[in-house]
């Protein structure tokens, strides 16, 4: 009886260590931010001896805005979000204005994946963005 026991809190705690907890969009609301380059990230800035810093924000409509800004750049596009598992996909609208499309404000990569690591804790690439 008591090895029957033992058993079914063994399997329940091996099964509970093994599934991950996928977050809830509702939970991803807000804005996120990261900077490279400087003494508390990793790696640097796009042009070497720079920092970059990157912000995205979430919005309940499924609507984003995503920014890099470096030295003497600053692309940013907005568009519709879409979370899969832990997983966002981000899509950026179509650009219209031919005065961004020429600027240093025109995003060149339209699609965007991010890991969901927590409610707080977002990675883009190598580049880990928290809660602002």
């Amino acid at each position: 009886m008591k090895v029957n026991i033992l058993l079914g809190l063994l399997t329940g705690l091996v099964c509970s260590c093994s599934t991950s907890k996928v977050v809830n969009s509702n939970d991803l609301i807000g804005g996120f931010h990261a900077k490279t380059g400087d003494m508390y990230a990793k790696g640097g800035g796009l042009i070497k001896g720079t920092s970059t810093t990157y912000y995205l924000e979430l919005s309940t409509d499924n609507i984003f805005y995503f920014e890099m800004r470096g030295s003497g750049y600053s692309p940013q596009c907005t568009g519709k979000w879409e979370q899969k598992g832990n997983i966002l996909y981000l899509k950026c609208d179509e650009e219209k204005d031919f005065l961004v499309l020429l600027s240093t404000a025109y995003m060149n990569q339209r699609e965007h994946t991010i890991k969901i690591q927590s409610k707080d804790k977002l990675k883009y690439g190598k580049i880990v963005l928290r809660r602002k």
